[in-house]
């Protein structure tokens, strides 16, 4: 195999498979954002922050704790949340 084809395996496998790392999710990342929605709900509970702003607490808080809140699937954490919040009991999501 030549040179060439060697350096052009990479350019041909990534354009017919459209790999897109940038949407690659982390699923620690998730788990933790999972954290933070029940976490913001949990305040939301207490009267500290109005229903309307759960996720965006919970983002804000990520952020802080964690990092840029874009590598969340966030969708995915709240049905973790969810999950979690039905099994422990806690009342606030579902």
């Amino acid at each position: 195999m030549s040179m060439n084809r060697i350096f052009l395996l990479p350019i041909i496998f990534c354009t017919l498979f459209q790999i897109n790392p940038s949407r690659a999710y982390d699923s620690k990342a998730q788990a933790n954002g999972a954290i933070m929605v029940i976490t913001a709900c949990t305040w939301y509970q207490m009267g500290q922050i109005p229903r309307s702003q759960i996720m965006d607490f919970a983002k804000k808080t990520y952020r802080s704790k964690y990092g840029d809140p874009s590598k969340v699937n966030w969708s995915g954490a709240i049905t973790i949340a969810q999950k979690i919040d039905k099994k422990e009991g806690l009342g606030c999501l579902n």
